[in-house]
């Protein structure tokens, strides 16, 4: 009777044990599917939101090139400019480059010249006060272009905000000191150094060593003295590459700013278009340009459009 009972018991415990190791392996095998379901999940994310960003691309460079189809003269400028505030704004806060609407308005700070006429935008001689007016609604024209996409909000007020100065003099809103946003900062002094060094079709670049003492010159003015200075240490030192950027067709510091065996190219040509208005808007200096000097009330415009 013991005996049948102890087998009877054994019985059920190798059932129960059995049943036990069943559960263990279905469930085994549930978590499992779970997990290639996760996979394959995290895959499509992935796979989505790299399409997503592929579209901002698009987006922006469908911009870009529409801005650059307007003024084939500068050739790049935008990617030039992108590429020196990059690498400016990690010398300067780090944080701002891990958020690609740093980058994207960096590329499209002129995508508001796409609303400005070719009349006032190729003109060959300087500019009237009231072209000057409208030429300077470019940074407005820009906000309203991109303000409707939404991926790029917090671009949009580096747009808008480009060509503001240190010391309140610039536009649209007069923004003064740390009130205008440190990416607005860093994209003016990046703007204004590629324009001054940056050889056209129809000049050449000014030497490296001139344009960061224009820097130098116009810091705590113009440009924020921080930014500035980093532009500069950071051009000196060889910390940014100016050659791999391709900025230069000569490239007055070689691959590195520390190389002594790079020529410096001829002074800046005479312009056969409206360098003065071309410089002044991505903020050079006043000492630094080489345009003729108009007369009268045209010379009153460009010196106000560019104080």
């Amino acid at each position: 009777m013991v005996e049948e009972l102890l087998t009877n018991e054994l019985e059920r415990l190798r059932q129960e044990l059995a049943e036990h190791e069943r559960r263990a392996v279905d469930r085994e095998r549930q978590l499992e599917r779970f997990a290639a379901d996760l996979r394959d999940t995290f895959r499509r994310e992935r796979e989505q939101a790299q399409a997503v960003r592929d579209s901002w691309v698009a987006t922006v460079r469908v911009l870009i090139n529409a801005v650059e189809a307007r003024d084939a003269y500068t050739g790049r400028h935008a990617e030039r400019v992108a590429a020196y505030g990059l690498e400016l704004a990690a010398g300067v806060d780090p944080t701002m480059t891990d958020d690609p609407q740093i980058e994207f308005g960096f590329l499209l700070h002129d995508v508001g010249k796409v609303g400005i006429s070719d009349s006032i935008l190729h003109k060959p001689g300087p500019l009237t006060r009231s072209e000057w007016n409208l030429m300077r609604r470019h940074t407005v024209l820009g906000s309203e272009i991109i303000s409707e996409i939404h991926f790029l909000a917090r671009a949009n007020e580096v747009v808008r905000s480009h060509h503001e100065r240190w010391d309140g003099r610039g536009y649209p809103e007069k923004l003064e000191g740390e009130d205008i946003p440190l990416a607005s900062r860093v994209l003016a002094v990046a703007d204004a150094f590629e324009a001054m060094t940056s050889s056209r079709l129809y000049r050449r670049g000014m030497p490296v060593e001139k344009a960061l003492g224009e820097l130098e010159r116009s810091a705590g003015a113009q440009f924020d003295p921080t930014v500035a200075q980093r532009m500069v240490d950071l051009v000196r030192s060889g910390a940014i590459p100016l050659g791999e950027i391709g900025v230069l067709d000569v490239t007055h510091y070689g691959s590195a700013a520390s190389s002594e065996s790079a020529a410096p190219p001829e002074e800046e040509g005479e312009p056969v278009r409206n360098l003065d208005f071309e410089l002044a808007e991505a903020g050079v200096p006043r000492g630094a340009r080489r345009a003729g000097r108009p007369s009268g009330s045209e010379s009153s415009a460009r010196t106000t459009s560019a104080s």
